[in-house]
């Protein structure tokens, strides 16, 4: 693999990477700076070297220089063989794992939560079709927690703070001991993001309470829209309530 590279490559600010770390940022540096320069693919195989040094730069003068037929290959080879050294990635098992303690605000626990979630590659919020036909996988890794409502704990309270309404799905209403008289007439269907209109059966103002202490729980008025939807979930709270 022949070519010809200027002197101006020198003047380049490329780190070296020595094979104690995950590859793949200094993969995405390197080309970052070559790239000014050039693309030629030849070039970018004969200026990797000089951008690596101790194990990594061991590693690379091992093959045999015929052995590597272009920089997708030589980029991949690399990747591989310093897979290992990736740092640990947080994923939605860890959020699924988070529950707001005894003595826990629920804006605490909301911020910690977020926290967490900030450093997840795949944080995936949103209200979609889905949170009305059931679960999606995709979906795993929101927030759920637990509220009083008309002195009964309801689970699987769902904090989406991508939905634009606060939905009580109706298999939990009949759960609370309430009349369905009290649910009020509710013209507009939701939407979903694709499109797709959810009839509704009412909606319902209703005290909701967060947290189990006393001294810091907090109880405010919620406007929940009443759902008849197969779903996990009992309580879908959204940006309203979140807002509060």
């Amino acid at each position: 693999m022949e070519t010809t590279i200027s002197d101006s490559w020198r003047s380049l600010p490329l780190e070296k990477y020595d094979g104690s770390s995950g590859p793949d940022g200094h993969l995405n540096a390197y080309l970052t700076h070559v790239t000014l320069l050039t693309e030629e693919d030849a070039a970018l195989c004969r200026l990797f070297p000089t951008s690596l040094k101790g194990l990594a730069l061991s590693w690379f003068i091992k093959p045999s220089p015929s052995s590597i037929n272009s920089f997708e290959e030589l980029a991949s080879l690399f990747t591989v063989q310093f897979a290992t050294n990736r740092p640990y990635q947080l994923t939605s098992l860890v959020l699924a794992n988070i529950r707001q303690e005894k003595k826990e605000s629920l804006r605490s626990f909301m911020d910690r939560f977020n926290k967490i979630a900030i450093e997840i590659k795949k944080p995936e919020p949103g209200c979609c079709n889905e949170d009305f036909k059931g679960v999606d996988r995709d979906q795993d890794d929101l927030m759920v927690i637990s509220v009083e409502i008309n002195n009964c704990i309801i689970k699987k309270t769902l904090v989406d703070q991508g939905s634009s309404a606060d939905i009580l799905y109706w298999k939990a209403f009949k759960q609370i001991g309430i009349l369905e008289e009290e649910v009020k007439h509710y013209d507009e269907p939701l939407v979903g993001f694709s499109g797709e209109r959810v009839t509704t059966k009412g909606f319902i103002d209703l005290y909701t309470c967060f947290g189990y202490n006393q001294d810091i729980s907090k109880t405010i008025k919620i406007r929940y829209i009443v759902v008849n939807a197969n779903t996990s979930y009992n309580i879908l709270l959204g940006r309203p309530s979140i807002n509060a």
